[in-house]
C-alpha cells in the first residue's frame, strides 16, 4: 500500500489530478478481473519448475542502449543472457539468440507484436510478460500461447520473490532483476543499461503525458530502427530509473546475489563496476574464435586477418562506400558508422576494437 500511495504522490506532482485518476480507474479494472478470475494452474506450475533451477549460475543481462555497439557480445555466446524488447534486430549480428526474453510495456508489444511471436519466442528458451498490465492490457491478446511464456502479474510495485508477482518499478530491467533471483542466479551483469541517453532529444510526439510517438530514428539505443519512426513507447526519466536500481541493487544483496555493471557506459553508478573482459577472461585465440563463430562460418577463414583480407579497409565513416560488399573500419569510427550503415549492411564486432560491415543481399527499406 505504501508503493501504491507513493505512485498515487509522484503521478499527482508530475502529471495532474486527470491522468491520476485514469491510471487509477484502470488499476481498479485489473484488481476487479483479478477477484473473479480463476488461477492460472498452468502458469503457475510453470513458476513451480523454474524456482531456483539455475542454482549459483551468472547471467548477463542485457539492455539496449547506444553502448552495445561497444560491447563485444558474441563473446557471450556461451552464457546465459537476459534480453528485452526488440534485442532481435541485434541476432543477426550475434551469433546467438537469448536464454531469457521479456517486454512489460503495453505501447511495445502492440508494436512488436508479430516479431515477438515469429521471430523472438521460437528463439528463445522462456519469454516472460504481464498477463494484464496495470493500464488494464490484456498481454494474452497479443502473445500467442506458447509452453516456454510465462506470466507475471505486475499490480504491485516493489521488488519480490514470490514470482509471479513482481513489480515493473520504472524500467523492464527490474522485473527481469526479480526473475533472474526468483531461477536462481547468483552473480547478474549488467550490460547496455545505459545512464547517459537522453530520450527528451529524440524526435517524438506527445500522448497522454509519457506516451511517446517516434517521428524519425532513434538515438537512444543500439539500432535507430528500434523506436524508429510511428513506434511508440513510454517515457521514463533517467533519474527515475537509477532512483529504484539503488532499490534493485539492495533487494539484490539481501538475496545474496552479486549484481555488477559491466556495460560502456560509464555513467550507470548505482551498481559497482566491474571490466566485462575481466569477468569472461578469454585469452586472445578464444575472442578470436567466438567471433569467427558469429560472422564467418563456413568462410573457413581461420582468422581475423584472414576474414578481413578482402575487405575495404577505411578509418573514418566519411569513406565508407554504401556499394562495398565488405568494409573493415578501425577505431572509434566503426561505432560511429553502426547506425548510419545498418540498412545496408550488419555490422561485425567490434574486435580489437574494429567493426567488419558485410553487405546485405537487399537493403532494407523502412
Amino acid at each position: 500500500m505504501k508503493a501504491i500511495l507513493s505512485i498515487a504522490y509522484h503521478s499527482l506532482k508530475n502529471h495532474g489530478p486527470k491522468m491520476v485518476f485514469k491510471r487509477f480507474y484502470k488499476y481498479a479494472i485489473v484488481k476487479t478481473k483479478r477477484v473473479f478470475s480463476k488461477p492460472d494452474l498452468e502458469n503457475i506450475e510453470k513458476w513451480k519448475s523454474l524456482k531456483g533451477k539455475y542454482e549459483g549460475k551468472r547471467v548477463f543481462v542485457i539492455g539496449n542502449g547506444p553502448s552495445l555497439n561497444k560491447t563485444p557480445l558474441y563473446l557471450l555466446k556461451n552464457e546465459y543472457t537476459f534480453c528485452f524488447n526488440r534485442i532481435n534486430l541485434m541476432f543477426e549480428r550475434n551469433g546467438w539468440a537469448p536464454n531469457f526474453y521479456m517486454i512489460t510495456d503495453d505501447l511495445v508489444i502492440r508494436d512488436l507484436e508479430e516479431e515477438v511471436n515469429t521471430e523472438i519466442l521460437p528463439n528463445v528458451d522462456y519469454g516472460f510478460f504481464p498477463d494484464i498490465h496495470p493500464y488494464n492490457i490484456n498481454f494474452q491478446k497479443y502473445v500467442k500461447k506458447r509452453d516456454n511464456v510465462l506470466w507475471i502479474k505486475t499490480d504491485k510495485p516493489g521488488f519480490t520473490t514470490n514470482l509471479p508477482e513482481c513489480g515493473i518499478n520504472n524500467t523492464v530491467v527490474n522485473a527481469g532483476l526479480q526473475i533472474m533471483a526468483y531461477l536462481g542466479f547468483k552473480e547478474i551483469y549488467l550490460l547496455g543499461v545505459d545512464a547517459s541517453i537522453a530520450f527528451t532529444a529524440h524526435n517524438t510526439s506527445t500522448e497522454n503525458n509519457r506516451e511517446l510517438t517516434s517521428q524519425a530514428d532513434d538515438p537512444n539505443h543500439f539500432d535507430p530502427r528500434y523506436f524508429g519512426k510511428g513506434k511508440k513507447y513510454h517515457y521514463q526519466p533517467m533519474y527515475e530509473m537509477v532512483e529504484k536500481f539503488k532499490i534493485a541493487r539492495l533487494f539484490l544483496e539481501e538475496q545474496g546475489i552479486k549484481i555488477r555493471n559491466t556495460g560502456y557506459d560509464p555513467q550507470l553508478n548505482a551498481f559497482e563496476r566491474q571490466n566485462l573482459l575481466d569477468v569472461l577472461n578469454y585469452d586472445d585465440k578464444t575472442k578470436e574464435q567466438l567471433f569467427l563463430e558469429t560472422v564467418a562460418p563456413g568462410t573457413g577463414a581461420v582468422s581475423f586477418n584472414e576474414f578481413v583480407k578482402d575487405a575495404v579497409h577505411i578509418t573514418e565513416v566519411a569513406a565508407f562506400d554504401p556499394n562495398a560488399d565488405k568494409v573493415y573500419i578501425t577505431g572509434d569510427e566503426g561505432v560511429k558508422l553502426v547506425p548510419k550503415s545498418i540498412l545496408t549492411h550488419v555490422p561485425y564486432g567490434p574486435f580489437n576494437g574494429s567493426y567488419v560491415l558485410i553487405k546485405r543481399a537487399e537493403p532494407i527499406v523502412l
